[in-house]
């Protein structure tokens, strides 16, 4: 699926994403992506190009964007459909969409 250049992923890219990550891209979470914001896991900067990609979104809730946002919990996203985690007290966590595991 190509890059795309504006804010909001077309509803092509919209769709395939939801296709690959069916639930919320958290730690344990259950939550249907289905309604939940596709995420720039990079914040998206005007003016560069194919930001909004597969490797750079992902379905979250309000709460958990806000908690990214605020840097009390921090995102990687090393490829498309999977994210790092790592939490205010520094554990560690790969969330894919098969589920979560812990890191080292």
């Amino acid at each position: 699926i190509p890059a795309e250049d504006h804010y909001a992923p077309s509803a092509g890219l919209k769709k395939a994403l939801l296709l690959s990550m069916d639930h919320e891209m958290f730690p344990y979470s259950k939550r249907r992506a289905n309604g939940l914001d596709l995420d720039h896991t990079q914040p998206f900067a005007p003016g560069c190009r194919g930001q909004t990609r597969s490797g750079n979104l992902a379905p979250l809730s309000r709460r958990v964007h806000r908690a990214k946002t605020a840097r009390t919990w921090r995102a990687d996203q090393p490829r498309p459909s999977q994210l790092h985690w790592s939490s205010p007290l520094g554990y560690r966590y790969d969330v894919t969409p098969n589920g979560t595991r812990m890191l080292a």
